[in-house]
């Protein structure tokens, strides 16, 4: 494919401006405003982080409990605590929706000298699955690492972009 040429009198050059463009250019360069796209990009990423950061907390809190029992026999022990997430499709981000409780039913275990345990001797327990809440910190250790790496990434080009600016 052949490239276009154009006649030298439509190219764009600053030594084609008056010295006073020049001059004012580069004694003002442009500057990153809060509503460019990498400041955006860069606020996403560290939603993405704060998010993933409070998923982590609860996965952290679930383990901690994993072997908590009910009090008494009318009483539940600790519930399985999960995260949700909602993305604002205006601004780009990821925020924490709530922090919702798992209701699924508690596992019994037959232990009739426990003194949270039922006229059957059964006593609940948390319905926290160690197999299922390492596998989510995994997911959210991940999720967390790619935001991270999405920020870096956009941090370096903005660092980039300046020294661009100065030559």
């Amino acid at each position: 494919m052949i490239a276009p040429s154009f006649p030298a009198s439509n190219r764009l050059s600053l030594a084609s401006k008056p010295s006073s463009f020049v001059s004012r250019f580069a004694s003002h360069p442009p500057h990153f405003h809060a509503d460019d796209a990498l400041s955006r990009a860069k606020e996403a990423a560290v939603s993405g982080m704060d998010a993933q950061t409070v998923r982590l907390q609860t996965i952290s809190e679930n383990l901690a409990n994993i072997h908590t029992t009910a009090a008494d026999p009318y009483s539940d022990p600790y519930r399985r605590r999960m995260v949700v997430f909602v993305y604002d499709k205006a601004t780009g981000k990821v925020r924490v929706a709530r922090i919702i409780q798992d209701p699924s039913d508690f596992p019994r275990e037959h232990s009739p000298m426990n003194p949270a345990a039922d006229e059957q001797g059964f006593v609940k327990l948390s319905n926290v699955n160690s197999l299922a809440e390492m596998a989510d910190l995994r997911q959210a250790d991940q999720s967390f690492s790619a935001c991270l790496r999405g920020y870096e990434t956009i941090a370096d080009l903005e660092k980039k972009v300046v020294e661009l600016i100065k030559d």
